[in-house]
C-alpha cells in the first residue's frame, strides 16, 4: 500500500512539469513583447505549436511505453525536458525559435504525460482505480498553480530566461522520485477468453489494429475531441469573455481563478464516482454540467452566475482527463494501453488545436463570444450522446 501511495505522489508531481509551457505563455507575453516586439497573437501561436507536437508525439510515446514500460521512457523524457527548459531560455528575436522550442518541449516531455503514469496506476489499482487516476492526473492542474509561483520568484531578479532555468532545475529535482516511485508492474498474461469476442465486447485488449476497427474507439475519440474543443478554447479567452459581459478586470481575474478550483474538484470527484457508477453515464452528467456552465456564462447577469458557470466548465475539463484513462483501461484493457491511450490523448489534444481557430473565427465574424459559448454547449451535448452509445464493460477483460 505504501508503494501505491508513492506511485500516486510520483504521478502527481511528475505530471505537473509538461503543462508548464502552456501556462507560462501569458506570463511571459509582456517580457517577450518588450524585448522582441512580438505581438500577443503571434506569441499565442506557441501554444498551438506545443499542442500540435503533442498530437504527433502521443501515439509514439504510447508505443514506447507498451514496449519498454513506463519507468525508463519517463526518466529519459524528464532529462530531455529539463534540457529543453534550459534551451528555451536561449530563444532569439526570430519568433520561429519560440515555436520550435515549444514543439521540442512537447516531444521531449511526452514521456512524462499522463500516458506513462496512468498505465502504471491502472495496473496497481483495481477497486479504487478511478480515484487513483483522479489523483494521478491532478498534476496537470497543479501546474496552473506552480508555474506563476516560479515565475514570480525568478523573473524580477533573473528575467524570463531565469524562469526557464528554474523550470529546468525543478524537473531535475523530480528525477529521484521517478526513479524510486515509478515501478512497472509484471506484464499481464494473455486474457483468458479474449478470443470469444462478441457484440457485447466492443474492444479487444490485444492490439491497436483490432481496437480501431470498432465503433467504440471512434466514439470515444470523437467525444473527447468535441469536449476539449469546447473547453480548451474557452479557457484561453475566458478573461475577455468575462470582461465583455460587463465585469470589472478585478472580478474577472477572481472568477477565472475558479476554473482551477473546478478543475481539481472535477478530477477528484469524478475519479471517486466512477469506481461506483458506470463511467459513460458519469461522462454524460459531466458534459451536461459543462453545457449548463457555458449557458450561464453566455447569459451573463453578474458575478454569481458567471462564477457558477466557470466552476462547472472547469469541473468538466478536469473530469475529462480522468475519464480518458479510465475508459481506455476498462474497455481496452492494459495489454496495449499505451498505444490506444496515446491515440485517445491525441484526439483530446487535437481539440485543443481546433478550438482556438473556431473561437477566433466566430469572434471575428460576430464581434462577440456568444456564438462560441452556444456552440461549445452544443458540442458537449453531442459528446455526451456519442459516449451514451458505448455498451457495458467487456466481461472478458476481467478486472484489467
Amino acid at each position: 500500500m505504501r508503494r501505491n501511495w508513492l506511485l500516486l505522489l510520483t504521478a502527481l508531481l511528475g505530471g505537473e512539469l509538461l503543462p508548464i509551457p502552456v501556462y507560462s505563455v501569458s506570463l511571459f507575453m509582456e517580457s517577450w513583447n518588450r524585448e522582441f516586439g512580438w505581438s500577443r497573437p503571434a506569441i499565442g501561436i506557441a501554444n498551438s505549436s506545443f499542442t500540435i507536437a503533442m498530437v504527433l508525439a502521443a501515439p509514439i510515446t504510447g508505443r514506447l511505453i507498451d514496449r519498454f514500460g513506463s519507468r525508463a521512457p519517463a526518466m529519459i523524457s524528464l532529462f530531455l525536458l529539463a534540457a529543453m527548459f534550459a534551451a528555451t531560455s536561449l530563444v532569439k528575436e526570430q519568433i520561429w525559435t519560440l515555436y520550435a522550442a515549444y514543439a521540442l518541449l512537447a516531444f521531449a516531455g511526452s514521456g512524462t504525460s499522463p500516458i506513462a503514469f496512468t498505465k502504471t496506476v491502472c495496473a496497481h489499482f483495481q477497486s479504487a482505480r478511478g480515484l487513483a487516476l483522479g489523483i494521478a492526473v491532478t498534476g496537470t492542474a497543479l501546474a496552473s498553480l506552480l508555474t506563476p509561483l516560479v515565475v514570480a520568484a525568478t523573473i524580477e531578479d533573473h528575467g524570463w530566461r531565469g524562469s526557464w532555468i528554474a523550470f529546468s532545475f525543478l524537473s531535475l529535482a523530480i528525477f529521484p522520485l521517478l526513479f524510486f516511485g515509478l515501478k512497472d508492474p509484471m506484464k499481464y498474461p494473455p486474457v483468458e477468453g479474449a478470443e470469444k469476442k462478441g457484440p457485447a465486447a466492443p474492444l479487444s485488449s490485444h492490439s491497436l489494429s483490432e481496437a480501431v476497427r470498432t465503433s467504440g474507439f471512434w466514439l470515444m475519440g470523437a467525444g473527447f475531441f468535441l469536449t476539449s474543443t469546447a473547453i480548451l478554447a474557452a479557457i484561453g479567452h475566458m478573461m475577455p469573455i468575462l470582461r465583455d459581459s460587463g465585469l470589472s478586470t478585478e472580478t474577472a481575474i477572481l472568477l477565472q481563478s475558479l476554473m482551477g478550483v473546478g478543475l481539481i474538484f472535477g478530477r477528484l470527484l469524478c475519479g471517486y464516482i466512477v469506481d461506483w457508477v458506470f463511467a459513460p453515464l458519469v461522462f454524460q452528467i459531466i458534459c451536461a454540467a459543462g453545457a449548463v456552465g457555458f449557458l450561464l456564462i453566455a447569459a451573463g447577469g453578474g458575478a454569481l452566475r458567471s462564477g457558477i458557470g466557470i466552476v462547472l466548465v472547469g469541473a468538466a475539463m478536469g473530469a475529462e482527463y480522468d475519464l480518458v484513462a479510465y475508459l481506455v483501461s476498462r474497455y481496452f484493457g492494459l495489454a496495449h494501453y499505451g498505444r490506444i491511450y496515446g491515440w485517445q490523448y491525441a484526439f483530446t489534444m487535437l481539440g485543443g488545436v481546433a478550438g482556438p481557430f473556431i473561437i477566433g473565427g466566430l469572434y471575428s465574424g460576430t464581434g462577440d463570444y456568444l456564438a462560441y459559448l452556444l456552440l461549445a454547449s452544443a458540442m458537449l451535448v453531442v459528446a455526451a450522446l456519442l459516449l451514451r452509445r458505448l455498451g457495458p464493460y467487456p466481461s472478458y477483460l476481467g478486472s484489467h
